[in-house]
């Protein structure tokens, strides 16, 4: 609709012959299909030459995030994310977004588009998030602020990067919600479970740091013990 908004007699356009002739002998031609097949076209010649596009976040949806490209529709895979990008993506704050990107694959019979984000990355921005990632090592302990928080998990932030704490991590109780026991701009004490700067990977864990119930569980109910449960 933009497209045909900006036209004006004596543009040259792209079009697509919809029915050679009809009643009154006219040719018909459609704008629609035109328009999805110069964006091929510019998305294949991206692709040659290894060119930066944008495209425009529509949602997640399993396994990354649907975008847009004009008129088509493609998909970046968490893998192929920035860490604040899939961040963003873990707690559904990444809609309406304009991320710059490369063409990692396609498929223009069957309509598949597959984008990264990382690829279009500069070296100096990647370099950047893995020295940050690489500074944080497995077993040691941060005090962080939590950023955002979803059901099924905490994101906290240490130093420039976040990590997530899944709910099974935050206690030794079973936590149906973290929503129910943390807010975002709380501090939480965590332990690095697992880092990995190539994939922009950062596992924490909170209940690592919590004393474990089971080890003095023959003290609270020795066998034989009568309790109500």
């Amino acid at each position: 609709k933009e497209r045909i908004k900006k036209l004006k007699v004596g543009d040259k356009i792209l079009a697509t012959v919809i029915q050679a002739e009809d009643n009154r002998g006219y040719i018909l031609l459609s704008l629609r299909k035109a328009a999805q097949e110069a964006d091929w076209r510019e998305l294949e010649n991206a692709y040659k030459d290894s060119r930066t596009l944008e495209v425009e976040v529509i949602g997640s949806i399993k396994g990354g995030v649907q975008v847009r490209f004009n008129s088509l529709y493609g998909f970046i895979p968490y893998s192929q994310l920035s860490l604040s990008s899939r961040m963003q993506a873990n707690v559904n704050k990444i809609s309406g977004k304009t991320l710059k990107v490369k063409v990692y694959e396609y498929d223009k019979g069957a309509g598949r588009i597959v984008f990264s984000e990382r690829e279009a990355q500069t070296e100096g921005e990647r370099a950047e998030e893995i020295e940050a990632l690489s500074k944080i090592k497995p077993g040691e302990t941060y005090e962080g602020e939590v950023t955002s928080v979803t059901p099924f998990a905490v994101f906290v932030r240490i130093d420039s990067v976040e990590g997530m704490v899944h709910v099974n991590e935050l206690a030794w109780e079973k936590i149906a919600d973290a929503t129910k026991v943390a807010k975002p701009g709380d501090k939480m004490q965590v332990k690095v479970i697992e880092v990995n700067p190539e994939e922009g990977k950062l596992i924490l864990s909170r209940k690592a740091l919590l004393p474990n119930p089971w080890d003095k569980i023959k003290e609270k109910y020795p066998i034989g013990a009568r309790v109500k449960a």
